[in-house]
């Protein structure tokens, strides 16, 4: 997605009556086109439970919200709830407003018994889901979000306060501390022991080169961290950044301590 916004190629969200099974292009408000995400982006969705979805609204029509989706589709309520969290509704309902509605009508009775769905009370004043909230969301339910809102930047602040520069201010070459989501891992058998992450800070990429002997002392922060904090050694060639690490910290962790 960062490799297409580079590209001038936005995204538009996930949306139950106009997302498929592959990413294709829609049209925005403005007539301007964009790539739709598809449902099965979100985790909770198979190709079977999305292929339901779209065959009834051929079939049927538009959905008009979740109430209309139980209605007219029988699924279980992990996946109705998958759908609300990671904007499915977005365009038709609040998302607290279609997690509510979710639990009022779907009730734990065998698959043979429909629900009773014209019981449905009405929704409570509910506060407004943040857009930090509704990103954090969209990151744990599908891995990714359509808002052009990078993850560094949700944790920007505490970043700084760990002493991490962003990557458009880093110097040419000396030895700096920064941080950015892990996006590629390498530790070929012909490398020596050495192994070689390429770290992203919303457009900006670079390689970081990490020592056999840093590899098998921080081995388990490097297998789990999404989003890695490095200091050491930087030098820039061209468009090529290198950074010979020194010390790792996974951000993520620190972020859930504080």
């Amino acid at each position: 997605m960062q490799e297409a916004r580079r590209r001038g190629v936005e995204f538009l969200r996930v949306h139950i009556n106009r997302s498929g099974l592959t990413y294709q292009v829609d049209r925005n408000d403005d007539g301007s086109k964009s790539v739709r995400v598809l449902l099965t982006s979100i985790k909770a969705v198979p190709e079977n439970v999305a292929r339901r979805v779209v065959l009834e609204r051929l079939r049927g029509g538009p959905y008009s919200g979740v109430k209309d989706l139980c209605e007219r589709i029988r699924l279980d309520r992990d996946t109705l709830e998958a759908l609300a969290r990671a904007g499915a509704s977005d365009r038709l309902q609040d998302r607290r407003d279609a997690l509510y509605q979710i639990g009022a009508l779907v009730n734990p009775q065998p698959p043979a018994i429909k629900p009773l769905l014209s019981a449905l009370p009405d929704t409570p004043p509910l506060p407004e889901l943040g857009i930090q909230e509704k990103i954090t969301w969209d990151y744990r339910l599908k891995g990714l979000n359509e808002w052009g809102v990078h993850p560094v930047d949700l944790i920007r602040q505490q970043l700084l306060f760990l002493g991490a520069v962003p990557m458009v201010r880093l110097p040419h070459h000396g030895y700096v501390t920064t941080a950015g989501v892990v996006v590629a891992k390498q530790r070929p058998p012909t490398a020596k022991g050495f192994a070689f992450y390429v770290l992203e800070d919303g457009p900006l990429r670079l390689q970081v080169v990490l020592s056999p002997d840093l590899w098998r002392r921080e081995r388990d922060v490097l297998r789990e961290a999404r989003i890695l904090l490095v200091s050491g050694w930087l030098e820039k060639k061209g468009q090529a950044w290198t950074l010979r690490a020194e010390q790792v910290v996974d951000a993520g962790a620190e972020r859930a301590e504080a």
